[in-house]
This record gives structure tokens, C-alpha cells and sequence, in this order.
């Protein structure tokens, strides 16, 4: 009783995921597509960061503390098609209509890529 019970349920979960016809995506953390730009309406890079991955603009110092525009302190660099682009201030200069997409790298990451100067990581902006 109890292996048919099990064989059941797992045939109507393949039923019925196979009959939605939805794929499943998983979404990446520090990784945002122009699909998913283009789905909220932003105009502007930091716009669409702060509307879908709001974290990415902040960061860990002890406790988590919000690294904001304002601040100016320890900020990610921004780079554009590979070229540095400016401060994390210059988010707000980039359409987000142009963007293919926007990936967030760590600081050590960005230090070991980029050179010093990455205290607060990079965004690596990928034009369409």
C-alpha cells in the first residue's frame, strides 16, 4: 500500500509539472539580465540593482550596513564593457535600456582582477 501510495504522488508531481510547461529558473544572486531589468520599469542601473537585488548595494562590515550613494565610503567601482566607468554614484548615469547585464563581483575578487582600490566590490555592466 504504502509503494503504490508513493508511486501515485510521485506521478501526479511529474503530471503535473509537465503540463504547467513553465521552466523553472533559478535566479543568481549577483547576476541581473536585461530580461529582468526590462520586467521592472527601471531607467537607470542603480534603479533596477535597488528594485531586484537591493542587497548588492550593501555590504558586510561587522554588522550589515547600508553602503549608499550618500556615503561615498569603501563603494563598489563600476565598470562598463570592461573599462572602469566611475564610483558607485555613476549607476544612476547608465540607461538601464542599454544593459545586457549587470554582474556584482567581491572585493577580493575585484582586487585580484582590477588591482587595489575594490574595498567594496565591482559591477561589471555588460552593454546590449
Amino acid at each position: 500500500m504504502r509503494y503504490s501510495l508513493t508511486a501515485i504522488l510521485g506521478l501526479l508531481l511529474t503530471v503535473a509539472c509537465h503540463t504547467t510547461g513553465q521552466k523553472l529558473v533559478a535566479r543568481s544572486s549577483t547576476v541581473i539580465t536585461a530580461e529582468e531589468i526590462n520586467s521592472t520599469g527601471a531607467t537607470s542601473a542603480h534603479e533596477a540593482i535597488q528594485l531586484l537585488r537591493p542587497h548588492l548595494l550593501q555590504r558586510q562590515h561587522g554588522q550589515r550596513t547600508n553602503v549608499s550613494i550618500s556615503q561615498g565610503r569603501q563603494t563598489a567601482i563600476v565598470y562598463l564593457d570592461g573599462v572602469r566607468y566611475g564610483e558607485l554614484e555613476s549607476l544612476t548615469e547608465i540607461s538601464a535600456f542599454s544593459i545586457a547585464e549587470i554582474r556584482y563581483i567581491s572585493s577580493s575578487e575585484a582586487t585580484m582582477r582590477f588591482g587595489a582600490d575594490h574595498a567594496g566590490g565591482a559591477f561589471l555592466i555588460q552593454s546590449k
